[in-house]
């Protein structure tokens, strides 16, 4: 299995972690994880702020958020007439001298002498000029925004508190005060913004409470160790049997055993001749013995069932 098909959720059913997406109907997908996952730690919150004042089952929450996935980009260039600066100044003054000599074009009104007037007036002195340039610079501001997706545009919060249980008294409602203070509480853990529309329903009603289902335990033959117990119950019980009613039986019979009669014989037999006579006469006995006691070793299921044929023979 490719990582990309593994969702890891929690005991509730909700996403922990995703698996990445790069096309757009992926895209899609991660964008509702992302609302989803949003929406479940506004929750976590709302929990985790409430639990110890009212219980663990004490509180329901659910969040639904609006996100906006929009990416905008601006650019914007303000000019301001008001504010400008001067970039440069240039000035220039210039001066003349008037001379009173006798000019013009000739002619017979040119050679004429001035009149009294003229002369007064080129006694006085030259003309002047003065010219100024000032360059300003206008202020300029260029901006370049760029708003990020997934800009949450409005939040609805529901909030379902249960009633108080008292030990040994009925469940009693909360009080006004403790209501106000809890949608306090409510609206700043989740950051609640009227200006935005976000909406928040807090209410105070009693919970059903779950049916205590009485635990029974099972019987004591159907629990897990009791097949083994008798397994090896039965294995020593066997075995005791075996030791009992069938090598015990043996043995005695074989001490009953009465010893062989010795036939007097005419010829001298030697001490090696009469011990090895007396070794063959008991040997049988003995041998039948040790090939019990080694069949009893070596195949218990085999002597058991031997043992069980006799005691429902002797029944």
């Amino acid at each position: 299995m490719s990582p990309a098909s593994v969702t890891v959720l929690d005991h509730q059913g909700r996403v922990l972690s995703g698996s990445g997406v790069s096309s757009a109907v992926a895209l899609s997908d991660s964008q509702l994880n992302y609302t989803r996952n949003l929406e479940a730690q506004m929750v976590q919150r709302i929990e985790s702020i409430l639990i110890p004042i009212v219980g663990l089952q004490g509180v329901r929450a659910q969040v639904h958020a609006e996100v906006d996935f929009t990416e905008i980009e601006e650019a914007a260039e303000q000019f301001d007439p008001d504010r400008k600066t001067v970039r440069s100044q240039q000035s220039e003054s210039q001066r003349y001298s008037a001379e009173g000599g006798v000019g013009g074009v000739p002619g017979a009104l040119s050679n004429a002498p001035p009149g009294a007037e003229a002369l007064q007036q080129g006694g006085l002195g030259g003309d002047s000029a003065t010219s100024s340039v000032i360059n300003y610079e206008v202020d300029r501001t260029v901006r370049h925004v760029r708003k990020a997706a997934g800009l949450v545009t409005r939040l609805s919060v529901a909030v379902l508190i249960d009633y108080r249980h008292a030990d040994g008294g009925e469940p009693t409602p909360l009080a006004e005060e403790e209501m106000e203070r809890i949608r306090s509480l409510v609206s700043e853990a989740v950051g609640l913004d009227q200006q935005r529309g976000d909406s928040l329903s807090l209410t105070n009603m009693r919970f059903l409470q779950p049916e205590t289902v009485a635990v029974v335990a099972p019987p004591i033959w159907e629990r897990g160790w009791v097949p083994g117990v008798i397994k090896q119950s039965l294995g020593v019980v066997a075995l005791l049997v075996l030791v009992f009613m069938v090598l015990r039986p043996i043995s005695r019979r074989l001490t009953e055993i009465p010893p062989p009669k010795v036939v007097p014989v005419r010829q001298e037999v030697t001490g090696d001749l009469a011990a090895e006579a007396d070794r063959s006469s008991v040997t049988p006995q003995v041998n039948q013995l040790d090939m019990v006691r080694e069949l009893a070793s070596n195949d218990p299921k085999r002597v058991s069932q031997v043992m069980t044929e006799w005691i429902e023979n002797d029944a």
